[in-house]
């Protein structure tokens, strides 16, 4: 048996694995990478051909002002087979707030034909301050779309995409001061970029009449800085806890608290929402 020195290029056999792949690699070949599309405004379509041996896709929103301003955009997603006709059409929203503007944004998915046709909208940096309360200047984006693989080692054959949050924390507060003025509504948190099914949970040591409601208010750029969806769960107050599932129908989602007492508080509760899609 050869005993093959192991002084020889570690980069090369690196290199030549990840051309391979390995169980669960996942190749991502870069296929289109759009112009810039300007806060406030929305880019032209883009159709991407995909190869019968991508099963899936990445689409990447990438600012033009990383660290400095922040973007929000509703993503467009129209999947067409190979004879032009229309399959389905996805719509996504995506932000780089809780990043402060310094990170992309990332959506992925099944193919469900040959091509996608992206269209981009990106907000005006009024939308993001209505919703968020913030005094930011909203960005410029690049789309960028890419190819996913994942292949069996040998074979060439594709095996499935695993896709798991593993319950991810999305947001929580306790800490947010409220006053002592009933159905106030208060923004506690802007959760980062997901959607589908969450679990809502809650709790309350303080009492003396103190009761609230938690709320998410869901929004798409759009639908202007109206909420797409607005989620209300049960008063909480001590001695009745909750913990409910239920599913977010966009990306951009803001958790608050409505005030249901005069009673001011601002350490006696806790609002707590995990990814639930495991």
């Amino acid at each position: 048996m050869t005993d093959f020195a192991d002084w020889q290029a570690p980069q090369a056999h690196a290199t030549a694995i990840n051309t391979t792949g390995v169980p669960l690699l996942r190749n991502i070949t870069v296929l289109d990478t759009g112009p810039t599309v300007n806060a406030n405004s929305t880019g032209a379509p883009r159709t991407v051909q995909f190869g019968a041996f991508y099963e899936g896709y990445l689409i990447e929103v990438i600012p033009n002002n990383p660290g400095v301003n922040i973007f929000a955009v509703d993503l467009s997603i129209q999947h067409t087979d190979a004879s032009g006709n229309a399959l389905a059409v996805e719509q996504v929203t995506l932000s780089n707030f809780q990043n402060l503007g310094n990170d992309t944004a990332i959506v992925r998915g099944r193919l469900l034909g040959t091509s996608l046709t992206i269209t981009c909208q990106a907000a005006a940096s009024a939308w993001i301050n209505t919703i968020t309360g913030s005094v930011v200047t909203a960005d410029s984006v690049k789309v960028r779309t890419c190819g996913l693989q994942t292949y069996v080692p040998g074979t060439g054959k594709r095996i499935p995409v695993i896709q798991q949050a593993d319950g991810l924390l999305l947001g929580s507060a306790s800490t947010v001061p409220l006053g002592a003025v009933a159905n106030v509504e208060t923004l506690i948190a802007v959760l980062p970029d997901y959607t589908g099914p969450v679990i809502v949970s809650s709790w309350t040591g303080l009492g003396g009449g103190f009761t609230y409601e938690p709320r998410i208010r869901c929004y798409t750029v759009s639908g202007g800085t109206g909420a797409q969806a607005v989620l209300d769960f049960p008063a909480v107050l001590l001695n009745t806890p909750f913990v409910i599932p239920c599913s977010l129908p966009s990306t951009f989602n803001v958790a608050n608290i409505v005030q249901r007492s005069t009673v001011a508080n601002s350490a006696g509760y806790n609002v707590i929402i995990n990814a639930a899609d495991q």
